[in-house]
């Protein structure tokens, strides 16, 4: 029997940042990482997945780093194919860029976005949204994003660069009509 997301939120969030050293950490790392993809931490993606960052990911042996961006490839995956409120595709857009900080170049990873689908387009549309202030104002990704410091730019550089990201940006909004429940009226 394993330790669920109830037993190791707490360890989830303050892991290397409060307590802890990367060896335990690493000990956890792929549960935490199970626990976060199927919801199942309250903790937010950015943040545990933040964590090998911390941990100075780049010594970690060969197979533990390339499990990461494998990681972010099948995250991308996810993100073509279903769709997800706009803080949540931030949030795990972010975790790509952290899982391939220092690794490998994030961009790819985000190709599935770039689909003819309706969920990968909503997705796109959500990711630039969620970012458009912070990109004009700053010329950069915020928040969670300055922990992955290249792939953030990276990925503020494809956001604003890749024809389709760019389409989505000046895509107007979707027009949603409530509807209506007026009774209708009496002749």
């Amino acid at each position: 029997e394993s330790l669920g997301g109830a037993e190791l939120d707490f360890y989830a969030r303050k892991a290397l940042t409060t307590v802890g050293e990367t060896r335990e950490f690493r000990y956890f790392w792929p549960r935490f990482a199970e626990l976060a993809v199927s919801g199942e931490l309250l903790t937010e993606p950015q943040i545990v997945f933040g964590k090998p960052v911390y941990g100075d990911h780049r010594t970690w042996p060969a197979a533990e780093q390339r499990a990461m961006p494998t990681l972010a490839a099948a995250i991308g995956e996810w993100l073509g194919a279903v769709e997800h409120p706009e803080e949540d595709v931030d949030a795990w857009t972010c975790a790509i860029a952290l899982l391939s900080e220092g690794l490998e170049d994030p961009r790819p990873f985000l190709r599935p976005l770039l689909r003819e689908t309706p969920a990968a387009w909503a997705n796109l549309r959500a990711l630039v949204d969620w970012n458009q202030k912070s990109m004009q104002r700053k010329h950069r990704l915020g928040g969670f994003w300055d922990n992955a410091p290249n792939a953030g730019r990276r990925i503020f550089e494809w956001l604003t660069s890749e024809p389709r990201a760019v389409q989505a940006a000046r895509a107007p909004a979707v027009d949603w009509t409530p509807p209506d429940d007026t009774p209708p009226s009496e002749p």
